[in-house]
């Protein structure tokens, strides 16, 4: 994957993104999973969109129609990505952050903006029934590199999420859930995103999901992972670190390094001042280890 690239002291995400398969952490709760699934193809017939990318939508599967996904978020404890080996498509002209911006009005206009990339909680558009808010202040900087193509990624220690707000009181769910996409419904499962993209897409997200409309039981489920090639195995990929393995091909950024910090004596570097008296001499010595 060339999507994530890191080392013991930062992480860089390129998002420079196929079919079907889905790679899932074994959590026993109300969020059974998360699929990724292709619903276009393209040809080259879509005014604006290349032919060779496929148009995805990410779900969170669940057990009960009640269901509620009030949010998805991710920090430096629980990582949050979004990542692939090809091209991200962002639509010219009118580009989206969140479903809940989209207006099907535009798709005459501009119809590649139908196939845009998006983050969402139910709503595929404005139409959706939920009010999709985001932490705006902490999300802006990954959504401008998602927007830019260079990938979505969340794993700082302040963190961001979007999340919608439940809607009625328990007595009232049979009637506040129709219309509200944030439910599971029928289908009993949630949109969480669309992507446009070339190559193999996959990703980590963390959910809070309200048990069949109850508030006060509450699933906190974390570090799901999905992709479509079925044969991806998530895990640690750095061989430095000490939970390193060796059968993962796509890092879920779980990799833990040892703690001792060690001088690198082979990279020090000595450079003399330019003459007496100045003071522009350097000594440069590397440490490593720790995290």
């Amino acid at each position: 994957m060339n999507g994530i690239m890191k080392n013991q002291t930062f992480f860089k995400l390129v998002l420079t993104c196929f079919v079907g398969a889905i790679s899932i952490q074994p959590l026993q709760a109300q969020l059974t999973d998360i699929s990724i699934e292709p619903v276009f193809e393209h040809n080259g017939s879509i005014d604006g969109v290349p032919a060779g990318y496929t148009t995805y939508r990410i779900y969170a599967n669940l057990t009960n129609e009640y269901d509620f996904v009030s949010a998805v978020y991710g920090d430096s404890q629980d990582p949050w990505f979004l990542s692939c080996t090809g091209t991200i498509f962002q639509s010219n002209g009118v580009n989206f952050n969140f479903a809940t911006e989209v207006n099907p009005v535009f798709f005459s206009a501009f119809p590649s903006a139908e196939y845009d990339s998006w983050l969402t909680i139910g709503a595929m558009d404005a139409n959706g029934g939920v009010n999709v808010q985001s932490t705006t202040y902490t999300m802006s900087p990954a959504l401008t590199l998602f927007n830019q193509g260079e990938g979505f990624l969340i794993n700082d220690p302040i963190g961001a999420s979007v999340f919608v707000v439940f809607p009625c009181a328990a007595e009232n769910l049979e009637f506040c859930s129709q219309g509200n996409s944030a439910f599971a419904g029928d289908n009993q499962r949630v949109l969480l995103g669309q992507i446009t993209a070339t190559g193999d897409v996959t990703g980590m997200f963390n959910l809070q999901v309200f048990v069949n409309g109850n508030q006060a039981e509450q699933q906190v489920a974390t570090g799901y992972t999905f992709s479509t090639n079925p044969a991806d195995v998530f895990g640690c990929t750095d061989p430095n670190a000490v939970n390193y393995d060796a059968e993962a091909t796509e890092d879920d950024l779980s990799c833990i390094f040892p703690c001792t910090l060690v001088l690198d004596e082979a990279a020090l570097t000595v450079t003399s001042p330019t003459c007496a008296g100045s003071n522009d001499g350097i000594i440069q010595i590397e440490a490593v280890g720790a995290q």
